[in-house]
Order: structure tokens, then C-alpha cells, then sequence
């Protein structure tokens, strides 16, 4: 089985080129509750495609959505659903804006969460910038992507880095969390995706306890036999993605051939 995660959606085109090959290629693109079938009965099989969605950014109903419709694709929206009705910004968003540096957001995916936390206090106060707002989608939102054969599943509440948590600041974490989904009508609140894909034993066994159903990576690697419904394997891909490397992610080929990857697509062709 393949699954292919994206986060925010601003090339539609080629949005729309990658879909299209999917399509045509006849590869079987999965609802959330076909791949939960599959997964169980063991029946899923390397043309089994399931698209996911990352943070819940507004731009997967904007942009994403109308591809999806066209070609009757389904998918799934992880969201982050203590930013769902605001206009508070994507915390590695926010440290962008105010320091211009990369750097300054794999450093705070690195700290403990109470430390990350006092970092971006302190970028914020040392800041000459306006506090950053950012158009967040609402329950409606949601409601409409649903309706248009997204479902939408847990991605916690604040999106921190749970191997940088507690057990119980986790636990807390996924109780708000589901809580929101189920209070808001939303049945998938227990298929989880770890945020940043940061995962250890610790973390899923507080996921297990927390009666989770499904937990999914962000490892970059096809599934294999074994793996655990806690450990869900996803391919990153993202709007910009050419076809050419688009090709062989799907293959899970292109980590294995990284260093030829300039020069293949100089040449290569899917048509």
C-alpha cells in the first residue's frame, strides 16, 4: 500500500498533473474507511493509494479539494483542532515569520515542549513584527471537506513533538483532541497522525492507552508486512513534487537512487 502525505496546496496544476496520473495509471485511491477495511483484512496492495493531508491548512478546501472532486479522490485531513475557528497561526509558521530562519524551527522541534514553548515566547516578544494571524479552517470548513470525500482524522490539539512530552501531557493532548473531533460529529478522531511523524514506544503506548485505533508515520518509506497499525508508513510528496520524482516515490525508489534523482529528471518520462 502507498500513502502519500501532503501539507499545504498552492501549485494546483501541478496538484492536478499528480492526481491525474494516479488516474490514470488506474491506481485504487482509497477512502480513509476502504484502507481501514483493507488494512484489517490484509487484502491492500501496492496499487492501493490513500492521500493525506497534514495540519489542516485552509488551502486543502481552497485548492486541494476541487482536484479531488474532479477526478473522485478521496482523502484525509489530519488536523491540528485547537487552531480549527481561529486565525492563529501554524507555530513553525510563526517562527519564520518573525526570524527569517529555518533553523530556528528544527531547532524547536529538537527542545522539550515547555522549552519550545518559551522559545517562541521569546522570538514573539523580541519580535518589531505585528503578532502573525493566518486564516485557520472552521468546523464548517471541515463539515464541506467531509461532504467532498475528505475525512477528517486526529492530528492533536496543539501539534507539539510527543517524544518531547510527558505520558500524561500526551494523554492530555489526545483527550482534547478527540474530544473536539467526536463534540463536532467527527467519526475518525481515533486514526491518528504523530505530528512531525515523531514517534518512540513511549508515545505509542500512551496512543494505546488512549484507545487510539491507528497512529501514521511521516518516515518516507512504503509499508511493509509487519508493520504495526501505530506505525503506519507514509511517503512524503508535496504540490511541487515533479512527475518524474513523483514516479519513483511511489515505487519507493527515490530514497534508494537520492544521489541520481538531478540527473534522472533531466530525462525521464511517465507519459
Amino acid at each position: 500500500m502507498v500513502i502519500l502525505t501532503y501539507h499545504k496546496i498552492r501549485d494546483v496544476a501541478n496538484f492536478e498533473r499528480q492526481i491525474d496520473y494516479l488516474v490514470r495509471k488506474k491506481y485504487n485511491l482509497l477512502s480513509l474507511s476502504d484502507f481501514l477495511s483493507g488494512y484489517s483484512a490484509r487484502t491492500l496492495t501496492s496499487r492501493d493509494v490513500l492521500i493525506t493531508f497534514d495540519d489542516g491548512d485552509y488551502s486543502i478546501l481552497d485548492h486541494a479539494l476541487p482536484v479531488l472532486k474532479k477526478f473522485s479522490c478521496p482523502a484525509v485531513a489530519f488536523v491540528v483542532t485547537g487552531l480549527i475557528g481561529t486565525d492563529e497561526p501554524f507555530w513553525w509558521d510563526e517562527i519564520e515569520f518573525h526570524t527569517h530562519d529555518v533553523g530556528k524551527v528544527q531547532e524547536a522541534k529538537r527542545v522539550m515542549n515547555n522549552e519550545r514553548l518559551n522559545l517562541l515566547k521569546n522570538i514573539r516578544s523580541a519580535s518589531k513584527k505585528p503578532p502573525l494571524k493566518y486564516r485557520q479552517l472552521t468546523v464548517e470548513e471541515l463539515r464541506k471537506l467531509e461532504q467532498g470525500g475528505v475525512a477528517i482524522a486526529n492530528h492533536s490539539h496543539t501539534h507539539p513533538m510527543l517524544d518531547k512530552l510527558d505520558a500524561p501531557d500526551i494523554a492530555k493532548e489526545l483527550q482534547e483532541s478527540v474530544t473536539f473531533l467526536r463534540a463536532n460529529g467527527f467519526a475518525f478522531c481515533d486514526i491518528f497522525a504523530y505530528p512531525n511523524g515523531n514517534w518512540t514506544r513511549a508515545t505509542e503506548k500512551v496512543l494505546n492507552e488512549q484507545n487510539m485505533r491507528m497512529a501514521f508515520l511521516f518516515d518516507h518509506r512504503l509499508n511493509l508486512a509487519d508493520d504495526t497499525p501505530f506505525r503506519i508508513s507514509r511517503l512524503s510528496v508535496n504540490d511541487r513534487t515533479p512527475l518524474w520524482k513523483y514516479y519513483l516515490i511511489l515505487r519507493g525508489w527515490h530514497s534508494r537512487i537520492l544521489p541520481l534523482t538531478k540527473m534522472i529528471g533531466k530525462f525521464w518520462t511517465t507519459e
